[in-house]
């Protein structure tokens, strides 16, 4: 017997032909309870060839053997279904990068690019929301809760030098790589920006300490009304109240620390790519529903478009 089968063998909970639970004390080679005649019924189906469930192995029953290659029990139908998801999942990355390959080599002779391409390019979401007027409905909702926010932080925290841990603004990024992250996040458009719609831009009291820290002299109604003047006419329909046509509306210093250190994880992949092979252009797709939304260039370069 495989190594792999024995070790799943032992790790099965019922049965393989009256499928009841299975003592602890009794699990072992066969997938089978104490019971002598369960353990005959077993020897002479195994001898046979019979089906066994790939999960759980036990046999499975002619109807079961007609809708797939496990039973019916609740805890293998998901588990399979969760396995097959994950493996579609595989699949279909690999057939978008696939196209993303193909294009960027035309994309690259377009343009000129001589650079060798990397291999892995970039997967990251399509944030696709229309813009709109910012509706006064929502600009009043947000000056009302961040008026309250920055409040409670001067009542919390009388002295703006209060021994707060350090915020998190994540691993320092060179020229180049911080050209190279702005290239990609333009290509999704903000997709992460979406959740600050209802998160107060993500703001929080060590960002309100920052920026009492920077401006001591600062009353709450000054920080408010620093923040309410960067409150874009046009934004993205329900998403961040500071997410604009061309990125935030915030300057760097005025946005929460999430914002500066969050990374999805293949621009995370293509970042460390990038390091690995610096004489190399990077390739990032913004994708939704399956669907090639843009695609883009990234050179290593802040002096190259």
């Amino acid at each position: 017997m495989k190594t792999g089968e024995h070790a799943r063998r032992l790790n099965a909970t019922v049965c393989a032909v009256c499928r009841s639970k299975v003592p602890v004390h009794s699990r072992g080679q066969h997938s089978v309870c104490p019971s002598g005649t369960c353990r005959r019924t077993y020897h002479g189906k195994l001898a046979r060839g019979e089906v066994q469930c790939r999960r759980c192995h036990a046999f499975l029953t002619p109807a079961e053997r007609v809708s797939g290659s496990q039973c019916h029990r609740p805890a293998c139908r998901f588990e399979s279904r969760d396995q097959d998801r994950i493996a579609s999942h595989g699949v279909y990355r690999e057939e978008l990068k696939e196209r993303i390959r193909a294009l960027a080599v035309v994309d690259a002779e377009r343009r000129g690019i001589e650079l060798p391409i990397l291999h892995e390019p970039a997967l990251v979401p399509s944030q696709d929301r229309p813009l709109s007027s910012l509706p006064a409905e929502r600009r009043e909702k947000f000056l009302e809760k961040f008026t309250a926010l920055v409040e409670e932080n001067f009542e919390k925290f009388p002295d703006s030098s209060h021994d707060l841990p350090a915020e998190d603004f994540g691993e320092s990024l060179s020229e180049s790589e911080s050209h190279l992250v702005g290239k990609a996040c333009a290509t999704c458009q903000g997709w992460c920006c979406q959740g600050g719609g209802e998160s107060l831009a993500y703001l929080d009291h060590p960002a309100i300490l920052r920026m009492r820290t920077q401006h001591p002299d600062y009353r709450a109604q000054d920080i408010v009304e620093s923040y309410e003047k960067f409150l874009g006419s046009m934004t993205y329909t329900d998403s961040c109240y500071f997410h604009g046509e061309f990125g935030c509306l915030l300057p760097p210093e005025m946005r929460a620390a999430i914002c500066h250190r969050y990374l999805c994880a293949d621009l995370t992949q293509l970042q460390v790519q990038a390091k690995a092979f610096p004489e190399t252009v990077g390739y990032v797709a913004a994708i939704q529903s399956s669907q090639i939304q843009r695609i883009s260039p990234l050179d290593h370069s802040p002096d190259q478009s």
